[in-house]
């Protein structure tokens, strides 16, 4: 879905922010790749002194951060496979944010600032297309952010035969997530 939002000051109330939506609940389709609906595409603002005649070309960002995650090393029982897995931190990750127009985003600087998140959720489950047996690597899309060394996170996988397996971690090195860039990691489970 593609949207113009015409900031015209004649009109019945000129449009001044714009809302977006990250699902903290994610379903990719196929493995290697991540959920459509997580996926947050925005153009650079173009401003004109009159109504333009001749075609207008847009330069369009991915405003969300994408993680690859790898998971290695789950012992799972038998029979079993995974069939969702859920990264939680300290700060938010997902949610509601809600952006004025004139400010950064439409200027085309993309990254996004925390404050700015109304309201947050602070974890990412991604329910896998597919089960998984051995190690694995998923993605998730979130908003860009630091997590600081030190920061604590847990991953946490859900199985068919609902076994849950979790791992705490406290992360090492700073880890930034950056908008329109992936950022990779692996969790020994």
């Amino acid at each position: 879905i593609y949207v113009l939002s015409h900031n015209n000051a004649s009109m019945n109330g000129a449009g001044t922010y714009l809302a977006f939506t990250l699902p903290s609940a994610q379903a990719p389709t196929a493995m290697n790749t991540y959920d459509p609906l997580a996926d947050l595409i925005v153009s650079k603002g173009v401003e004109l002194a009159a109504q333009p005649t001749e075609t207008v070309n847009f330069e369009m960002a991915r405003v969300t951060a994408l993680a690859k995650v790898s998971i290695k090393n789950l012992a799972l029982a038998e029979g079993d496979a995974v069939k969702s897995v859920t990264f939680s931190c300290d700060k938010p990750i997902a949610g509601k944010i809600t952006k004025m127009m004139i400010s950064d985003l439409v200027a085309g600087n993309y990254p996004l600032a925390q404050s700015e998140v109304s309201t947050p959720a602070t974890s990412v489950s991604v329910t896998l297309p597919e089960a998984q047996t051995g190690d694995f690597s998923y993605y998730m899309s979130v908003w860009p952010t630091t997590l600081d060394a030190g920061s604590a996170c847990a991953v946490t996988v859900v199985t068919n035969n609902d076994n849950i397996y979790t791992k705490e971690i406290t992360l090492p090195k700073v880890m930034e997530l950056v908008s329109g860039e992936i950022t990779a990691f692996t969790v020994n489970m």
